[in-house]
């Protein structure tokens, strides 16, 4: 979630599409997830599943095996930090932790722990079109100093962004359809897995479906209920989620319940054609976000779909 809305995205500053191009377009899991729910964080390597590579039901594990922000099959994570060249991330936002496997956001080399507006995205530096996207994420203590207004305990996952490489203007957040991932009790909401699209407004306003939010602190709620979210989305606690991207089609996020399961129905929906600067997205990036206060990311797993 964002203050205000970004002004930048395609390439030259015209309305383009998803890859800055005007025009151009930038499996249910098997069985139980590992370390999903309220399980503790045990052992690096059982919990991110080790090295990338096809699993069991197609998954391809992305997270990062290096300092190098890597995955193990050469494809880059590249950040974007607000107040900094794209592609570069001075202050180490976002890191391998060699001790435990997962992508972690952190501050603990901000001057001062302070975090004065370096709101970011860290890409999967592939451009994507249908897929599943697969993670678990938690919080962790304490926030950096000076955050933002909605900072606590709020992240994201954004999707059908615009190409990193392209990214001009300095914006909070780049074009890209946000969802918001929480913890209990959040500045961001009471429901995770909201829509957020007032990153969006500005130069490339962007709608999704028939739904169009503007304005500072737009967002479209989830289905997820306020009551679900106290008692399964505690700030400490390993929370695994799922997103199916479709281009054409609907796009749903499933939270797993707390034995590690997929359940039936999802908490969010949305529906195509997805557009930025009134064209029809077809393809983007995806992209985790920093927003002031520290989370991990865990066994990051991708299946792209036909």
């Amino acid at each position: 979630m964002t203050a205000s809305g970004g002004t930048t995205g395609a390439s030259g500053g015209s309305g383009g599409g998803v890859d800055g191009k005007a025009g151009q377009g930038g499996g249910s899991a098997a069985g139980g997830r590992l370390g999903a729910g309220g399980a503790a964080a045990g052992g690096g390597a059982a919990a991110t599943g080790g090295a990338a590579g096809a699993s069991a039901g197609g998954w391809v594990n992305i997270t990062p095996v290096s300092e190098a922000l890597k995955d193990a099959n050469g494809v880059q994570w590249y950040p974007y930090v607000k107040g900094y060249t794209p592609g570069m991330d001075p202050l180490k936002t976002f890191r391998y932790d060699a001790s435990t496997g997962y992508l972690i956001v952190t501050y603990a080399d901000y001057p001062s722990g302070s975090f004065d507006n370096h709101l970011g995205l860290i890409y999967y530096d592939k451009k994507l079109t249908n897929y599943k996207v697969r993670f678990d994420y938690h919080f962790k203590d304490p926030q950096a100093k000076n955050p933002v207004s909605w900072g606590k305990n709020n992240s994201g996952i954004f999707v059908f962004c615009t190409d990193p490489h392209m990214i001009s203007g300095n914006p909070d957040f780049p074009t890209g359809i946000e969802i918001q991932l929480l913890g209990y009790q959040s500045a961001g909401g009471d429901v995770n897995g909201q829509i957020c699209l007032n990153s969006t407004v500005g130069m490339y306003p962007a709608k999704v479906g028939n739904m169009n939010v503007s304005g500072p602190g737009g967002c479209i709620k989830s289905m997820q209920s306020a009551s679900d979210f106290k008692t399964q989305n505690a700030a400490a606690t390993w929370v695994t989620v799922e997103v199916d991207v479709t281009a054409t089609g609907t796009t749903s996020l499933y939270q797993y319940t707390t034995d590690g399961m997929k359940p039936a129905s999802p908490i969010q929906t949305f529906a195509a054609p997805v557009k930025t600067g009134g064209q029809t997205v077809t393809s983007g990036w995806l992209s985790l976000q920093s927003e002031s206060q520290p989370c991990e990311f865990r066994k990051i797993e991708l299946m792209e779909m036909p």
